[in-house]
């Protein structure tokens, strides 16, 4: 004959397990596309991407000679929902005391390269987001890669 406290403890396991096969699971990592294949040729493509890049206020737009790479950059990065960028915590030096770094900027660092592959070009979007942060116990700055969004590449290859 078990004991109450027997039926309690297996009670409580069980109930333990129901609420861990109900625990929300983290959504599924979103999927960014970066690539894609058109059937036009480079020298076609690369006046377009530089337009997208140009109309959406990116800097320094740069387009290889033989059309192969389109490169920007922006500094600062104006569009905040093309990128991700974590909160970062800093630590008192001199104690365990611990606060959200301050962000200054953000810049974008965009490459897009142009493939010719067979009688089709591949378009390969590669941005890369950086965020400028303060640490406020030391008044230093330091800069943190975020991830991107895919809004930025989205946009961009639907634009070719």
């Amino acid at each position: 004959m078990r004991t109450p406290s027997s039926i309690c403890w297996w009670a409580t396991a069980c109930a333990v397990l129901l609420l861990a096969g109900c625990a929300t699971r983290p959504p599924p990592e979103q999927t960014i596309e970066t690539t894609r294949t058109v059937s036009a040729p480079p020298a076609e493509i690369a006046p377009r991407v530089a337009d997208f890049l140009e109309r959406r206020g990116i800097d320094d737009v740069r387009v290889a000679p033989d059309r192969s790479l389109v490169v920007g950059t922006q500094r600062p990065l104006e569009a905040e929902d093309w990128a991700d960028c974590p909160t970062v915590r800093v630590r008192d030096p001199e104690g365990e005391r611990r606060r959200r770094a301050d962000p200054l900027s953000r810049r974008l660092d965009l490459e897009v390269t142009l493939e010719r592959q067979g009688g089709r070009t591949l378009v390969a979007v590669q941005p890369v987001f950086i965020q400028t942060m303060r640490d406020s116990f030391t008044n230093t700055t330091f800069e943190a890669r975020c991830a991107s969004s895919g809004r930025l590449e989205r946009a961009l290859l639907g634009a070719v």
